[in-house]
């Protein structure tokens, strides 16, 4: 009777280790469909859901498409926005090389009107697409805040399912504690200090008032809270996550030595069960953590890329403005690069909180593997 139990158990073994793929299989299935990561796309704005579309790639583990599709929907869309920018570029250098011609022909005490009308041409030029920017800005804060609301409790649970419970439930409340403070800190603070620097350097390049020392001093401001801002979140992230992983890894590790000793002749397959669970959740929490970091790649890169090209016309126009001795005109182009890349640190900080969100659940190893 014992030979028989005996010849029945390793049979069900076999049974079991031959069926092993189609369970893996299907435990992906079940756990994607449980975590709620089919519905991370529903929390993306029109334009980020369009990119990955077009690239291919979605949450679920073999839904990757190709990083070249991406990159490619990318640069079409900055090509879709050249006109605008190439259109004040050729208006800015137009004016910089009329306005030198008419100073050249005007007596001494009319250069200081030029200069000024200048600036005044130039501000009418830039001024609405700058705006129009800043705007965007608040728009794309809110949009990965939205999506880190939605992700945060998804990876969180990703986490605790793969044997990290200690992990997953500090990262949850830490992080979607930063979400909500980077999203209200950037709409209720930075977005209006950046409108605040723009409109103070316009005033300074068309008055005689110097405002030099104090955009200097707001623009050192938004910068070092920008850095402390991310630094810390990331440092305490970082820290926090491996404490724990380590403590996880006690666990799961004590817990596939309890199933696999004390149950006799089938506990080393139970403790294979451990190591299939253990893989199948990594295949999920790796396919969303990757469908995590393009998502907040595609939120916020456009906006970007946009930032950048309006920062190169900025920039090629004061050249050309000093280059013609246009002093009022540099000052004005200088002060709007130096928004704009304000701008663009400000962007980049919220884009890297959503990254490093993500990144961490592709870095941290289940307690089951």
């Amino acid at each position: 009777m014992k030979r028989i139990l005996t010849i029945c158990f390793f049979l069900l073994a076999a049974v079991w280790l031959c069926a092993a793929p189609v369970c893996a299989e299907a435990v992906q299935e079940d756990i994607y469909a449980d975590s709620g990561a089919d519905r991370l796309e529903e929390a993306l704005p029109e334009e980020a859901r369009f990119l990955l579309r077009e690239s291919g790639f979605s949450p679920q583990a073999d839904g990757q498409g190709d990083a070249g599709d991406f990159l490619a929907a990318l640069a079409a869309g900055v090509r879709e926005s050249l006109t605008e920018p190439l259109r004040a570029l050729v208006l800015l250098l137009a004016a910089v090389v009329l306005c030198r011609i008419v100073s050249d022909l005007a007596s001494g005490a009319l250069n200081e009107t030029v200069g000024l009308c200048a600036a005044l041409g130039a501000a009418g030029v830039l001024l609405p697409p700058m705006a129009g920017l800043i705007g965007k800005t608040a728009s794309v804060t809110e949009a990965i805040g939205a999506f880190l609301l939605a992700a945060v409790p998804v990876y969180a649970g990703l986490l605790i399912t793969a044997g990290n419970a200690v992990t997953g439930s500090t990262y949850g409340a830490l992080t979607l504690t930063a979400a909500n403070g980077v999203s209200a800190l950037t709409v209720n603070l930075f977005v209006p200090l950046l409108r605040v620097f723009l409109a103070l350097s316009a005033v300074s390049s068309v008055t005689s008032f110097d405002l030099k020392k104090l955009t200097d001093a707001l623009y050192k401001l938004l910068k070092w809270a920008l850095v402390l801002a991310v630094t810390v979140f990331t440092g305490v992230l970082s820290m926090q996550t491996l404490v724990s992983a380590q403590s996880d890894a006690v666990t799961g590790k004590a817990a596939k030595m309890i199933a696999s000793s004390a149950i006799p002749i089938v506990g080393g397959a139970f403790g294979d069960a451990f190591s299939v669970l253990g893989a199948s959740i990594g295949m999920v929490k790796s396919g969303v953590g990757a469908f995590g970091i393009l998502a907040s790649l595609a939120i916020f890169l456009p906006l970007c890329l946009e930032a950048a090209v309006w920062l190169g016309v900025c920039f090629l126009s004061s050249l050309a403005a000093e280059l013609f001795g246009l002093s009022k005109l540099a000052s004005f182009l200088d002060g709007c690069a130096t928004a704009l890349r304000l701008l663009l640190a400000v962007v980049f900080s919220i884009g890297a909180v959503s990254v490093v969100s993500a990144a961490v659940v592709l870095c941290v190893r289940g307690a089951y593997a």
